[in-house]
C-alpha cells in the first residue's frame, strides 16, 4: 500500500544529496502523512535546529499514537528489535539531540532515559549523551546506575564520561 511505498521512498533517500533526499521525503509524506521515517529524514536534512526539532517531534508524536499504551508495555525494553519502531526511535534520538543543542539538557536527558527503558540493549548508543548530561549535572547516583548497566562498555565516549564524572565529583568534594 501507500505506507510501504512511502517507506521505500525514504529508504531510497538515505545517502543521497540533501536536496534529493528532501524531495523524496516530501513525496513520501504526500503518500502517507503519518510516515515517521519521512519526518526523521526531513529533520536530519534541515539545518535550522528549531525546525529540525519540530520535524523530529512530529515523528515522535505519530510514534506515541502508534506505539503507545498496550504496545509500549508489551514491548518495553525491546523497541529496537522491532523494525516498525526504528523510525520512531530515530526521531526520539534526533529530537533529544535538538533539545540538547538548544540548551534544554533536562528535557533531552528525559528522552534519552526513556529510550534506555524502551531499548535496554541500547543499540543506538543513547547512554553516551545520557551519561554526559548526568555527569554535567552532577547526578552521581543516576550516572552510576546507568553506567552499571553496561559494565563492559569501553567506547571512547563512555570512558570520557566516566572521567568527567570522576573529575566533577572530585571538584565538588574539594569545594565542600
Amino acid at each position: 500500500g501507500l505506507e510501504e511505498e512511502a517507506e521505500a521512498l525514504v529508504e531510497q533517500a538515505i545517502g543521497r544529496p540533501p536536496k534529493e533526499a528532501v524531495k523524496l521525503g516530501r513525496r513520501a509524506l504526500e503518500m502517507d502523512t503519518e510516515c515517521i521515517a519521512a519526518y526523521g529524514l526531513l529533520a536530519s536534512c534541515e539545518e535550522l535546529i528549531p525546525i529540525s526539532a519540530a520535524l523530529f517531534k512530529r515523528g515522535v508524536d505519530i510514534g506515541i499514537d502508534r506505539f503507545g499504551d498496550g504496545y509500549l508495555e508489551q514491548n518495553r525494553g525491546h523497541f529496537w528489535g522491532l523494525i516498525e519502531t526504528r523510525p520512531y526511535m530515530r526521531c526520539l534520538y534526533g529530537y533529544a539531540d535538538c533539545l540538547f543543542d538548544m540548551g534544554q539538557i533536562g528535557n533531552a536527558l528525559n528522552i534519552w532515559l526513556e529510550m534506555l527503558e524502551l531499548n535496554e540493549n541500547d543499540n543506538l548508543g543513547v547512554r553516551c549523551p545520557a551519561l554526559l548530561a548526568l555527569a554535567a549535572l552532577g547526578e552521581e547516583e543516576d550516572f552510576a546506575e546507568i553506567d552499571g548497566r553496561y559494565p563492559d562498555d569501553s567506547m571512547c565516549g563512555t570512558l570520557y564520561n566516566r572521567a568527567l564524572m570522576a573529575f566533577n565529583s572530585e571538584t565538588r568534594k574539594r569545594k565542600k
